[in-house]
């Protein structure tokens, strides 16, 4: 007789507990409880039903063969053809005699497949066929998986019994009908549907059957769906229905179609090393990041419902197919102390709490106090861990922390700083680096407190990006248009950019001279000098009026004089050149450079060494009320805030002898006698005696 235990009549009982009653090895006080359960649960009397049945000895031998057999199977050989039939019998597909017949004709012929022997039979269709072949993949070792990127979700390694594997047969609901197999993770799996009544395909998740008996994994299914069902935002997947019936645990949610960020990530980094996609980092990366914004703003939103999700990474995101960004998996969601304006879906659920200790996540992705299984640290910045543990992922293709088993992942996790992701990938941006590491920090106060800090720290740099490459593609137009030479280098001295100025007076092409290292073409008299130079740009000293022999096309050295400067912040380093010995080519400059900034909405204007405005443009009129023709040939003095002349007179000086000079702020003064704050930027070129300055309206800065 088995030992007595406390039974409540509302629970289904275990197989073995009714086995036990069957046979008469119960005591008393529990036959009571278990007989009243019976009468009222019909799921419970179909098991019974079941137990009762004798089984088939070869369908057993079969099952053993198969690696389905039970506590006191032999060895499994787990042939996939037995394990195949053995599947599709258990999910209601074929009968044990036809699994039987499938066999020994399957004996008798080889090079054919059970599953191709059920087909030719009509005993199943080739949907029955790719569902079974998709659960028989879902039954692979699990030691192939790679412990930092598997969900902890806390069940144990049991094998499926026979009879738990999920049916394939018609569900209790009549409206609904499984299609195929989509997915499976770390506590269920995920059916395509078809929604009869309403004429839809849904995603049907349901309860992994070896967890049906834990009412730790039932509850904790439950409140995945019940924290689905109470988040409304584009970034979740809305659920329609739960159910628990006929043994089963399923709810129904929006069908995604599309594919996990993971997989965006990696396709996107195949093409770094892809010569016919060289696109820079951010055009290749922007959309990744934008989307990862989405997934910030996601859980940002529920935070403020109170609940943490606790298992962020790249496969729990899915992008669609128009643009839709949505976080899945919530089956670890807890519930944040006292936050949260709404009712918090996790409290809803009932009690549950997760006990002291217990390790619940991704190991690589897992914040260290998830690692330690201190439940009660964990809040909105366990979640910021993890998204910055997405955005690590987004820069490297990989989880933050890596290992051999689960336990090295999460020591790793505990007591490690994580590599930086340019140590693998030099190209990653230094900024961007940085807010992935603070999002990582092992202490919670030194990462961002929120989702949304970390989402602005996000945004606030792409807009930086965005803003530098439109003012980028801004002066690739203008340079165009110069007559000037023009080439962009990186920090190494590789030519990324020339203009057509450039090519016509070298005689080259873009491909012969984008690619080479700049000192190929200089005269070997020249090489000390030029490095000299490079170096002095690197570390931010500009260089002006420099002259070096390049050597065209035709292999002769030609005189130029070159200015080097590098934009601070960033690794390109710009050279100007004009040749010294072309005084034509400086006035067809000066014509274009005037028509260019004839259409400019900033201020211009041209002065000579007496400070006279030689030529101003249109935006004169529409600042400052003062028609072109009344500016040019007057002093540019006249013009000056009498307090300002000083400054003004100093700064043109400079900038005739020593060099530009930028954020020059001066007060004009406007036609109607008021004056007008403008910020100019003043340079001279290489063998003019004149000032060119530019300059923009100070938004609020009119005085009396």
């Amino acid at each position: 007789m088995t030992a007595p235990e406390s039974i409540d009549a509302t629970e289904c009982p275990s197989d073995q507990r009714l086995a036990a009653w069957l046979n008469d090895q119960l005591a008393p006080e529990e036959v009571e409880p278990i007989e009243a359960h019976l009468e009222s649960c019909e799921a419970c009397a179909l098991r019974l039903d079941d137990l009762t049945t004798e089984p088939d000895s070869l369908v057993e031998r079969l099952r053993d063969a198969a690696g389905l057999g039970g506590p006191g199977a032999a060895e499994p050989a787990q042939d996939p053809n037995l394990l195949f039939g053995a599947l599709a019998m258990q999910a209601g597909l074929i009968s044990a005699q036809q699994f039987a017949d499938s066999c020994v004709l399957w004996a008798s012929r080889s090079g054919v497949s059970l599953a191709e022997l059920m087909v030719d039979q009509g005993w199943i269709d080739q949907a029955a066929r790719q569902s079974v072949e998709a659960l028989l993949a879902a039954r692979s070792p699990r030691s192939t998986t790679n412990p930092s990127a598997e969900t902890l979700a806390g069940h144990s390694a049991t094998p499926i019994a026979v009879g738990e594997t999920l049916s394939h047969t018609p569900l209790p609901t009549e409206h609904l009908r499984l299609k195929h197999l989509h997915s499976q993770g770390g506590i269920g799996q995920v059916w395509l549907a078809q929604d009869a009544l309403l004429g839809r395909e849904v995603a049907l998740k349901e309860l992994l059957p070896e967890l049906r008996g834990s009412k730790k994994h039932r509850e904790r299914f439950f409140r995945e769906a019940r924290v689905g069902a109470q988040l409304s935002h584009p970034g979740t997947a809305p659920v329609y229905e739960y159910r628990e019936e006929a043994g089963r645990c399923y709810y129904t949610m929006k069908f995604y179609s599309g594919r996990t960020f993971t997989e965006a990530i990696r396709e996107a980094h195949q093409t770094r090393g892809d010569a016919e996609d060289a696109a820079p980092w951010f055009d290749r990366f922007f959309p990744l990041l934008e989307q990862f914004l989405s997934v910030c703003d996601t859980i940002a939103y529920a935070h403020a419902q109170g609940i943490v999700h606790r298992d962020l990474k790249g496969d729990n995101i899915v992008l669609g197919e128009y643009g839709e960004v949505t976080v899945v998996d919530w089956g670890l969601a807890k519930a944040i102390p006292g936050a949260g304006a709404a009712a918090s879906p996790a409290r809803l659920v009932g009690e549950s709490p997760t006990l002291e200790g217990e390790r619940l996540g991704t190991p690589g992705f897992m914040a260290p106090e998830q690692a330690r299984g201190e439940m009660a640290g964990i809040d909105e910045r366990t979640d910021v861990y993890g998204l910055s543990a997405v955005l690590y992922e987004l820069l490297t293709t990989r989880a933050p922390f890596s290992g051999e088993t689960s336990n090295e992942v999460m020591h790793r996790v505990e007591v490690q700083p994580p590599a930086p992701p340019s140590l693998s990938h030099p190209d990653t941006p230094t900024q961007l680096e940085a807010i992935c590491l603070r999002g990582l920090a092992k202490r919670k106060a030194t990462r961002f407190a929120s989702a949304r800090d970390l989402s602005e720290a996000v945004r606030s740099w792409l807009t930086r990006q965005v803003d530098r490459q439109r003012e980028a593609e801004r002066q690739a137009k203008f340079f165009a248009l110069s007559q000037d030479l023009f080439v962009a280098m990186d920090d190494r001295g590789m030519i990324n950019h020339v203009n057509p100025a450039f090519l016509k007076f070298f005689n080259t092409t873009v491909e012969d001279s984008v690619g080479f290292h700049y000192l190929e073409d200089i005269h070997p008299d020249d090489q000390a000098l030029v490095n000299r130079l490079f170096e002095q740009v690197l570390r931010g000293v500009s260089q002006y009026d420099t002259v070096i022999r390049v050597k065209d096309e035709e292999g002769v050295f030609r005189r130029v004089s070159w200015s080097l400067t590098r934009v601070p912040g960033e690794p390109t380093l710009y050279a100007v050149g004009r040749p010294i010995d072309e005084e034509g080519e400086r006035r067809r400059a000066t014509l274009a450079r005037a028509e260019f900034f004839s259409l400019s909405p900033d201020l211009f204007v041209i002065s000579d060494e007496q400070g006279r405005a030689g030529q101003v443009n249109e935006a004169w009129e529409r600042v400052l009320g003062w028609k072109p023709e009344e500016v040019e040939g007057r002093p540019f003095i006249e013009f000056i805030h009498p307090d300002d002349v000083g400054r003004a007179s100093r700064a043109g000086r400079k900038s005739l002898l020593r060099g530009p000079v930028s954020d020059l702020e001066m007060r004009l003064r406007h036609r109607d006698g008021g004056y007008r704050t403008i910020v100019w930027s003043l340079c001279r070129l290489h063998g003019d005696r004149i000032n060119y300055a530019i300059g923009r309206e100070v938004p609020g800065g009119a005085t009396e």
